[in-house]
């Protein structure tokens, strides 16, 4: 519940951790957060894992270890809930118009202008 409390708000919200299970629980160790004191670094790393896994205190985002809250999976179920694509910059793809769509298939097939 300390480490829910931890990552639920405050400037914890902004954290981005290493990726890895043992990556991200090492700079867990190294911080002294009081609720991971006395613990050695494989109940970190199984920490991490459960607060990832079944405690949804922790999540992934572009390769880092994040609050949950910022996590894609977060973003994925709010987009689900909102009936919209996920919108994410580096998978972003260009919706063409059906014009557009016709003008390039026509390019591709030799029967055209190239489409911009």
């Amino acid at each position: 519940e300390a480490m829910r409390a931890f990552f639920g708000g405050g400037a914890a919200q902004e954290m981005r951790l290493p990726g890895g299970r043992y990556a991200c629980a090492l700079a867990l160790a190294q911080s002294a957060l009081p609720f991971l004191a006395g613990r050695c670094l494989g109940e970190v790393c199984h920490i991490v894992q459960l607060a990832i896994s079944q405690r949804q205190i922790l999540g992934h985002c572009d390769g880092c270890v994040v609050p949950h809250g910022r996590s894609e999976a977060v973003v994925k179920q709010q987009c689900a809930l909102m009936q919209r694509p996920v919108d994410r910059a580096r998978d972003a793809m260009l919706v063409a118009s059906l014009e557009q769509a016709r003008e390039c298939l026509r390019a591709i097939l030799g029967l055209a202008p190239e489409c911009e």
